[in-house]
């Protein structure tokens, strides 16, 4: 089914007007924000649309997260590896990369919004409820960050939660 051109930028622009003032209400009041998820959730019905809700599933999230920031990690590496065996340089093969995917030179793996989108949403998960697996894919996700802030936002978390000398630490510090 193709839709014209302007319901098309309606339904956009309806979806991007929703995420920024949801956005707002989750910095501005969180408590709020969840009650407002759930009341849309009670009361939204539409046909043939499921409703997921990461903040609920921490496992799922962050497994399906870290296997996001892998799989383009792969591809472009995948591209890369065949654009050098057919005789490209590695930045010959890198600038074909970017114009193909439409990114640039810091955003090679194209993940800058996963990972923008984590950073901002990460005071929202329940550590106290991760199991090693959990650890394990944020520790993943971690080495995809390049921020500082929130490097050491991670490093206090988990020193605070396992302690200066615990082996959760270390892991974290060996994949940094």
């Amino acid at each position: 089914m193709k839709i014209p051109e302007k319901d098309y930028n309606l339904l956009v622009g309806l979806v991007e007007f929703h995420f920024k003032f949801a956005e707002y209400i989750r910095e501005q009041d969180q408590e709020m924000f969840f009650r407002a998820v759930d009341y849309a959730r009670t009361y939204t019905e539409t046909k043939g649309v499921a409703f997921e809700y990461w903040h609920e599933n921490n496992k799922q999230f962050l497994q399906e997260l870290y296997e996001t920031l892998l799989k383009n990690k792969t591809n472009y590496e995948k591209f890369i590896d065949s654009r050098i065996s057919l005789g490209d340089d590695e930045e010959t093969a890198n600038n074909k990369w970017i114009k193909k995917k439409k990114t640039n030179k810091e955003d090679l793996y194209c993940i800058k919004n996963y990972v923008e989108n984590f950073i901002r949403h990460s005071k929202e998960l329940d550590y106290n409820s991760f199991d090693e697996d959990d650890w394990e894919y944020f520790f993943n996700i971690c080495k995809f960050i390049k921020n500082d802030g929130f490097i050491n936002f991670s490093k206090k978390l988990v020193e605070n939660m396992f302690g200066a000398d615990s082996d959760m630490l270390k892991r974290f510090n060996d994949g940094k």
